[in-house]
């Protein structure tokens, strides 16, 4: 969060029952700026404040108030940090800003609460502060006198501190810083008086001002852990998301995989295709081939059945021929054998002839 500054930025933060106002006072001779710490707690804390100061702010010196420095701390051209405890009252530390050249306009962050931690009471020892006293301490000390002064701040319930009248103070000899800083008090008085007003119903419903300040710390320690909470739940929801992411990832990758070996396992389908067409047209160009040897093939079969049909035709005129034949061999075979019984006849008539003969002589 930022906004312009100009003569004067308020900004209030809290944590942990610790609230910090930051307030910064365009003067004269430079930039007065003070954290306002008050705790709601019952026991005494250490709180540690962080300001980060402007980039590319021109400044010549940064120095903390001697009378309200920190019980520990740094402060440099690039930030304000502050560690102090607070116990029974609100306090305040002040820190001095003085540029290296005149500045229009400023953009300033939020202070932030960095650590608030429970101290016991004698546990409390005042560190010195370090750092700061960049540029001349003499414009820092003007800037402090200046800036300072000797009414107590009865609406933040904190110490002003001793005022001094400056060159930039009224006609009516009341320093213009005083002059804003009264006009803010008024303000804020205004503001804690309609409060005031707002909450009065609800105090009279819980009670005094103890209770009401235990009811809200407790609201707050409540709040405090439905933030861990949320927090907690955000980082196991960042994980998961970040695992989901992953395995979306891996899982795109294998799917690349997966098609990779598709369009390999595709290609060699399409190699194998262009294979089988050209099969296939030597076949049916084999089969060209073929119905032409079936068709001659045909030809040459119905010739030899014209043959056959011929073939049977002479079949029968030789069988009708064989058939004549057999008789007139049976009547050849009855003559012959008649034939050779007169031969016999005739071989037993000379043989008788014979014997006559021997017989006579």
């Amino acid at each position: 969060m930022s906004d312009e500054v100009y003569h004067e930025d308020v900004k209030t933060v809290s944590r942990d029952g610790v609230a910090v106002e930051r307030e910064l006072v365009c003067e004269e001779g430079g930039i007065t700026g003070q954290f306002a710490v008050t705790s709601r707690r019952d026991d005494p804390v250490r709180v540690r404040v962080v300001d980060d100061l402007p980039e590319y702010f021109p400044i010549d010196d940064v120095a903390f108030e001697a009378e309200s420095a920190p019980d520990s701390g740094d402060i440099s051209t690039e930030r304000v940090a502050a560690t102090r405890v607070v116990a029974d009252g609100p306090v305040r530390i002040r820190y001095g800003i003085v540029p290296s050249e005149p500045v229009a306009e400023v953009r300033w962050s939020a202070p932030t609460v960095e650590r608030v931690e429970p101290v016991e009471a004698a546990d409390a020892p005042r560190e010195e502060a370090t750092g700061g006293s960049v540029g001349p301490v003499s414009d820092l000390a003007d800037l402090f006198e200046g800036g300072s002064g000797t009414d107590e701040d009865t609406a933040d319930g904190v110490d002003a501190g001793p005022v001094a009248e400056t060159p930039g103070e009224a006609g009516d000899g009341v320093p213009g810083s005083f002059r804003a800083r009264l006009d803010h008090l008024s303000a804020r008085v205004e503001e804690f008086a309609a409060y005031a007003a707002a909450i009065e119903p609800l105090v009279d419903e819980r009670g005094g001002g103890s209770r009401l300040l235990a009811d809200i710390e407790s609201d707050l320690a409540g709040l405090d852990r439905l933030l861990d909470a949320i927090r907690a739940e955000v980082e196991t929801v960042r994980e998961e998301r970040e695992e989901a992411v992953t395995d979306l990832r891996e899982g795109l990758d294998r799917v690349d995989e997966a098609l990779d070996a598709a369009e390999s396992d595709l290609q060699r389908l399409e190699d194998r295709t262009d294979d089988h067409d050209d099969a296939i047209e030597s076949v049916e160009s084999d089969v060209g081939g073929v119905e032409s040897d079936l068709r001659a093939l045909e030809s040459r079969v119905e010739g030899f059945e014209e043959g056959l049909a011929d073939l049977g035709e002479t079949v029968g005129s030789v069988e009708d021929e064989l058939a004549t034949l057999s008789g007139t061999v049976e009547s050849m075979s009855e003559e012959v054998a008649r034939i050779h019984d007169e031969v016999e006849a005739l071989h037993e008539f000379r043989k008788s002839l014979a014997q006559i003969s021997d017989i006579t002589e």
